[in-house]
């Protein structure tokens, strides 16, 4: 039985180590699917930089095979048009 997600996250770099290797990412790669720089995934992985929401978020959503809002559902409809 996996761990719930919602318990993964404290905060830690651990926790964010684990996800890679749970994931199978090398670095780069974990770096990548958080649209993150690599400079600042090794940050987080350090302790250097705290792992925000955003980020435990994402790792979350990855985890679960949740795909990311395609950028049309966030335009503002033009005025006039029929929602």
């Amino acid at each position: 039985m996996s761990t719930p997600v919602s318990l993964v996250f404290a905060g830690h770099p651990g926790a964010l180590r684990d996800w890679q290797i749970r994931m199978g990412f090398t670095n780069a790669a974990a770096a990548r699917e958080l649209d993150v720089a690599m400079s600042t995934y090794a940050a987080m992985l350090s302790g250097d930089q705290p792992i925000n929401r955003r980020t435990a978020l994402a790792c979350a959503a990855i985890e679960l095979g949740i795909s990311p809002i395609d950028g049309e559902f966030l335009k503002k409809p033009k005025k006039g048009a029929v929602k």
